[in-house]
């Protein structure tokens, strides 16, 4: 019989497999989604992506706030004001992957 902590990390472990199985980039946000909701049910995410050529903002959320078009400005406006990684970039930073604890 497994007990609770296997069963975890064997859902954990498939739940790795999905979101590694290949696909394209622009549905890696809903891929993401999925995997994390299938192990934190109810969870909210969204996914951002900043061009640093263009300035343009991929946005993608799994809920719907109830007034969309506001938010997103908002959270335009919020990234690049309070974002480590957005004033890293704007102030000449490579476009490398850095991980977040590098920018605090």
């Amino acid at each position: 019989m497994k007990h609770a902590g296997s069963i975890s990390l064997s859902k954990f472990s498939e739940s790795l497999e999905h979101l590694y199985e290949p696909l394209l980039i622009e549905h890696f946000p809903q891929r993401l989604f999925s995997v994390v909701a299938s192990l934190i049910p109810e969870v909210m995410m969204s996914f951002d992506e900043v061009n640093k050529q263009t300035g343009q903002l991929r946005h993608a959320r799994n809920f719907e706030p109830p007034n969309a078009a506001e938010w997103l400005e908002r959270l335009a406006v919020n990234l690049q004001r309070d974002h480590p990684g957005m004033a890293y970039l704007m102030n000449g930073g490579s476009e490398r992957v850095l991980q977040m604890s590098d920018f605090l």
